[in-house]
């Protein structure tokens, strides 16, 4: 795991809503490493943030199936946070 990829995980691990506007920035950058996109998209989950819905469910049509595999993830998650 590279440093930035390890930089968005643990961002993602604080739970913090504050910290969901920055992954989703991480996660639109289409020139960042998709390994990094891809942990950008799974750290959402763990917010229980709905404005990371649309940019997640944005992310099914990435071409990279590590990164529409993260969104899912995130998504299910939220779901299961919100209800």
């Amino acid at each position: 795991m590279g440093v930035r990829q390890y930089a968005v995980s643990a961002l993602g691990e604080l739970n913090d809503t504050r910290a969901v506007g920055p992954l989703i920035l991480k996660l639109k950058d289409e020139s960042e490493d998709d390994f990094v996109r891809a942990s950008a998209a799974k750290a959402p989950g763990k917010s229980n943030d709905s404005q990371a819905i649309e940019p997640l469910i944005h992310a099914f049509r990435d071409d990279s199936s590590d990164i529409r595999w993260g969104a899912l993830k995130a998504l299910v998650a939220i779901n299961a946070l919100i209800r």
